[in-house]
């Protein structure tokens, strides 16, 4: 059984970097001795996003995920979502129109020669609230 609960806000890692994409919904139809094709648009695709960076010791943490194993405990329980998560304070996500995302992957790996510090990789698609309204009959 999905439950509905509300995580407490988490300021990612200071070393924290996102890359967005996103393409578009196209069908390609060729022009009979044409050099180009008629391109039918019908929509835009999720955007996809990686979010990486490295857990580091960060004393005075907002929400006082100030240790490295503090930081992994918090991601992981965003990773446990299975919806959609609010996100906010981004300004690339602002610019894109992102206010949701879903965690499709989260990778946590050793960073060779660095000690007890490790990298974090995650996979998500940007997401849409929706409602589904069930009328009686």
């Amino acid at each position: 059984m999905l439950e509905d609960y509300r995580l407490k806000a988490f300021r990612m890692p200071l070393s924290t970097i996102v890359e967005v994409s996103r393409g578009k919904e196209v069908v390609y139809t060729s022009v009979s001795a044409g050099k180009t094709s008629i391109k039918e648009v019908s929509g835009f695709k999720d955007w996809d996003i990686k979010i990486k960076g490295l857990f580091l010791d960060e004393k005075g943490h907002p929400q006082d995920a100030d240790s490295i194993v503090a930081q992994k405990r918090r991601l992981l329980e965003f990773e446990s979502v299975c919806g959609s998560i609010e996100v906010y304070d981004g300004w690339l996500f602002d610019l894109c129109g992102i206010y949701r995302i879903f965690i499709e992957q989260l990778e946590i790996s050793p960073v060779k020669g660095a000690g007890k510090i490790s990298g974090f990789s995650m996979t998500c698609k940007s997401d849409e609230p929706y409602e589904i309204e069930i009328k009686n009959q």
